[in-house]
């Protein structure tokens, strides 16, 4: 934003200053992962990819689907978990069952904001195809709660997903690419728990009290 700003000629200085967030809200926690995996599959060791959205054209969840249909060719335990409801229900909906997936994919549907910790704490990686975003305030709740992120690379993206740190920022638009990276982190424990940590430390530094206090700091510098 601050770029798009800059390009229609504003001339003021600009400082960024991203929503923060509550990190405790999202904090991990086994329980949760154990309870919500009971509830989507009798298979204790499935795992869980989550997308958090609106159902829409912009957030190119089709791209999602094809994705997560080559991910079932390498890997079947596993299930993808769409959180949100938009007027793309019934087409995403066809688009499953033609790809004949359905029974790896769940819709949730709309969650209440103080249920949602409950979703990101069951999941195992954060899955994100939007490149419409002016900061991508899910994948930080997504992170927060320990989930690697996969997402399509986006400027938006930069300063909360370090690729090949806390995940991957795909640059390819091939669904075969991006279902490489979610494998690869499926299929590596050791580089899934590196990603998992990482993730955390990088929401913290986004919380809350962080940015009111840069806040406050830029408030003190006018002031002077």
């Amino acid at each position: 934003m601050k770029s798009e700003l800059e390009k229609y000629g504003v001339k003021k200085k600009i400082v960024i200053l991203p929503t923060g967030i509550n990190t405790k809200t999202f904090c991990k926690s086994t329980k949760n992962k154990k309870e919500i995996k009971k509830k989507l599959s009798d298979a204790p060791q499935t795992k869980i990819l989550l997308f958090v959205g609106r159902l829409e054209l912009e957030k190119k969840i089709p791209f999602l689907i094809k994705a997560f249909g080559e991910i079932l060719k390498k890997h079947r335990d596993v299930i993808l978990l769409l959180v949100g409801y938009g007027s793309l229900f019934k087409k995403l909906e066809g688009e499953i069952k033609k790809l004949g997936i359905e029974n790896f994919v769940k819709f949730i549907g709309k969650v209440p904001y103080q249920e949602m910790p409950f979703y990101y704490q069951g999941s195992d990686i954060f899955v994100f195809s939007s490149l419409s975003e002016t900061q991508g305030i899910v994948i930080l709740e997504a992170e927060a709660s320990g989930l690697p992120v996969v997402a399509l690379r986006d400027d938006a993206f930069l300063d909360i997903v370090k690729n090949g740190k806390t995940g991957f920022l795909v640059k390819e638009r091939d669904p075969k690419i991006f279902a490489r990276y979610v494998l690869r982190i499926l299929n590596n424990p050791q580089l899934y728990q590196k990603f998992s940590s990482a993730s955390q430390k990088i929401a913290e530094s986004f919380s809350e009290k962080k940015q009111a206090k840069k806040l406050l700091e830029i408030y003190q510098s006018l002031i002077k």
